[in-house]
Parts: C-alpha cells; sequence; structure tokens
C-alpha cells in the first residue's frame, strides 16, 4: 500500500505540474529579464513570479493565484538588500504589514495596511536609523496624531492632522528639544498664539517693574 501510495503521489505531481508552464523572458542580449508561471489553461499567471536586475541579481519576487498577486512580494536593490516588503489578500489589495529599507540596510518604514488602504501608526527612519516621523493613517491619508524627530533625536514638531491638514495645536521645537512656538490650527492654517522668546520679554520687562 505505501509503494502505491507513493506512486499515486507522484502521478498526481507530474499531473499538477503538466498544467504550468514556466515563461522565461530574456532582453535581446540573453539575459533573464522575468520568469513566471501560467496556467495551461487559463494563461493566468499561477505560483512564483521574479525578475532581474541586467547584472543578474533578482530585483522582485512574488507569487500569484488565478492571476491575481497574493501573499508576499520582495523587492530588493541591486546590492541584494532587501528594498520593499508588501502583503496581499486573496483579491490582491494591500493588506497587513509593510516594511522598506534604506539601501543599507537600515529600516526607512513600516506600517500597517488593511482593506487595500494605509491605517493605523506608521513611522519613518532617516538612513542613519534614526526614528524621522511618528504619524496616523486612516484611508491612505494622513489623521490623527504625529511627531516628528531630527536626525539627532530631537523632537522637531507635534500635532494631530486632519484629513492630511494641521488641526489643532502644533507645537514647534528648537534643535534641544525644547518647546519654541505654539500654534492653532485650522483646516492647515495655523496662527501663532505663543512664543517663547516673547514669553522671555514679557518676564524681563515684568522684573525691570
Amino acid at each position: 500500500m505505501r509503494k502505491i501510495s507513493i506512486f499515486l503521489t507522484a502521478i498526481l505531481g507530474l499531473f499538477s505540474c503538466s498544467n504550468v508552464e514556466v515563461v522565461e523572458n530574456k532582453d535581446e542580449a540573453g539575459r533573464l529579464v522575468e520568469r513566471f508561471s501560467v496556467n495551461k489553461k487559463t494563461k493566468l499567471k499561477e505560483g512564483m513570479h521574479e525578475t532581474f536586475f541586467l547584472g543578474g541579481s533578482k530585483s522582485e519576487e512574488s507569487r500569484y493565484k488565478d492571476g491575481v498577486l497574493t501573499g508576499e512580494q520582495i523587492f530588493y536593490f541591486e546590492n541584494g538588500q532587501i528594498q520593499e516588503v508588501r502583503n496581499f489578500d486573496e483579491s490582491g489589495r494591500f493588506t497587513g504589514a509593510y516594511k522598506s529599507y534604506h539601501e543599507t540596510g537600515r529600516l526607512k518604514s513600516e506600517g500597517q495596511y488593511a482593506n487595500g488602504s494605509m491605517g493605523g501608526k506608521w513611522k519613518f527612519f532617516y538612513r542613519s536609523g534614526n526614528i524621522k516621523e511618528i504619524v496616523h493613517f486612516r484611508d491612505n491619508v494622513e489623521n490623527g496624531p504625529f511627531i516628528e524627530y531630527r536626525e539627532n533625536g530631537t523632537i522637531s514638531a507635534e500635532g494631530t492632522y486632519q484629513n492630511e491638514l494641521e488641526q489643532g495645536l502644533l507645537k514647534i521645537y528648537d534643535e534641544k528639544g525644547e518647546l519654541t512656538v505654539q500654534k492653532q490650527c485650522e483646516n492647515g492654517i495655523c496662527r501663532t498664539v505663543w512664543r517663547s522668546d516673547l514669553s522671555k520679554d514679557s518676564a524681563k520687562k515684568s522684573e525691570k517693574i
């Protein structure tokens, strides 16, 4: 029975493979630029899909099911470092974790997708690896609190976005991370309501009196 089972499994494997053919596209110099599999009956992409740089290293790898991009998709720099990692649901929409990287291998951005759109907290980083910005998204649009940082790690600004526009209190900080300006914003139009230098001047005048 064991031999029969193995034999049947082998036959089924051959039958399954016979329904799929591998397609390779090459440039005029004969260099491989793309390789993927298609279902012979439907002519739709099925399984692994790869693209290549002219130097031969892989530039992208992904998977298809019934012609739809699904699962994990990875892009590479020519030096072999990962550039971007995306995830897709069975409908071909962005879903789950997303990450992008600088060519050095350090993280550039990370966040989450739901139903094809950016949502929740996203983080962006300088090439040095230091945090650049933390911002919230809803339906691919900046919505919610945000914090921006200088490359030295000190905070430069914090506030709230409403449909990509500053809304409410916006705080501005100097290079030491000390609060210098406060602005009140409405639909992206901001007016200064407090400045540290004016506050100090007022304090000095009070002392003289």
